[in-house]
């Protein structure tokens, strides 16, 4: 083997690592690019749909909760509020959790676009 051959190697191992490495430091406040979701979907190796669909799924799950996470830090603010001393809490978290849900639907259309356009782009090219 040749020594490009094995450089090539380490670039893309090292690619895919710091892809997962990113992806684990990500939160549900994290905002994803086009970079992190395509690199994801690359790292996968393959053009089959089934194992393209798999890697979105592991992409969606911080968008999701995310969602999730907003809808019930309303819900419990909505509770905290009924007593009057916890008022300043809800008018707090409220803003808060609009900014998750708001930050979820985001991630996920930009992942759902992302995906559209790379299995497109697998399947024409």
């Amino acid at each position: 083997m040749n020594t490009f051959g094995a450089k090539l190697r380490f670039i893309n191992h090292d690619v895919s690592l710091r892809t997962k490495f990113m992806l684990d430091k990500a939160n549900m406040l994290s905002k994803f690019n086009r970079q992190l979701i395509l690199g994801e979907l690359k790292r996968e190796g393959s053009t089959d749909p089934d194992i393209l669909y798999s890697a979105k799924l592991k992409l969606l799950m911080l968008p999701n909760t995310a969602i999730k996470m907003g809808y019930i830090l309303i819900f419990i603010s909505i509770i905290a509020a009924i007593t009057i001393v916890m008022i300043p809490f809800a008018l707090l978290m409220i803003p808060f959790s609009i900014f998750l849900i708001v930050r979820g639907m985001g991630n996920k259309r930009l992942i759902n676009t992302v995906f559209e356009e790379y299995t497109q782009q697998a399947v024409n090219g």
